[in-house]
């Protein structure tokens, strides 16, 4: 299972994560065996949520699977608010064209669908830090986190809980990093003074 990380909007997350968006628009603009594999994949649902990269992340696309697990900041929060895990991925620019606008860089073609959407509030540097990241690190577009920065937590979800749990508990203080004995890091705070 994978772990990825990418920047989200207030408007798309609303759009394309909480609303979805109708069947009806992918049967639009996808070939009948994707609309088809869709429709099955959904089963009763008469909505899908999704996400897109453009060509630039055209590796870290490709490497995503089934189940792996999307964090999305939201810009201007300092904080990861949604947590999803892809089930179905394609490569089409019409949609991407009409699902969004605004183009940075190139379509947004490279489309994944998600599920089990939840909104998390996980502290963006605290969990940046728990990774490896400079504590200010900005997610300036989807990344895929190595497997080696969340291993020592025993699982993903592992680590997403402890960053939650860290949430109350960080007003004033600044995430470091710290050896322990084992060689291994492990996260802790210190005082900001």
């Amino acid at each position: 299972m994978g772990l990825y990380l990418a920047p989200a909007s207030s408007e798309n997350i609303q759009e394309s994560l909480i609303s979805g968006i109708d069947i009806s628009i992918a049967e639009k603009f996808l070939p009948n065996f994707e609309f088809d594999k869709l429709k099955e994949l959904l089963d009763v649902e008469k909505k899908f949520h999704c996400w897109a990269m453009t060509e630039n992340s055209r590796s870290i696309f490709e490497k995503m699977e089934e189940g792996d697990v999307i964090l999305f900041a939201e810009k201007g929060t300092g904080f990861f608010t949604y947590q999803a895990e892809t089930f179905f991925t394609i490569e089409n620019e019409e949609l991407g064209n009409h699902l969004w606008s605004y183009v940075p860089r190139g379509s947004w073609k490279l489309i994944y669908f998600v599920t089990n959407i939840q909104e998390i509030r996980i502290n963006k540097s605290v969990l940046v830090t728990a990774l490896g990241y400079k504590s200010n690190y900005e997610v300036p577009g989807i990344i895929r986190v190595k497997e080696s920065s969340f291993d020592e937590y025993g699982s993903i979800q592992s680590l997403l809980d402890i960053c939650i749990k860290q949430n109350n508990n960080t007003v004033g203080k600044i995430p470091v990093r710290l050896k322990i004995s084992a060689g291994k890091e492990r996260l802790n705070y210190e005082n900001q003074d």
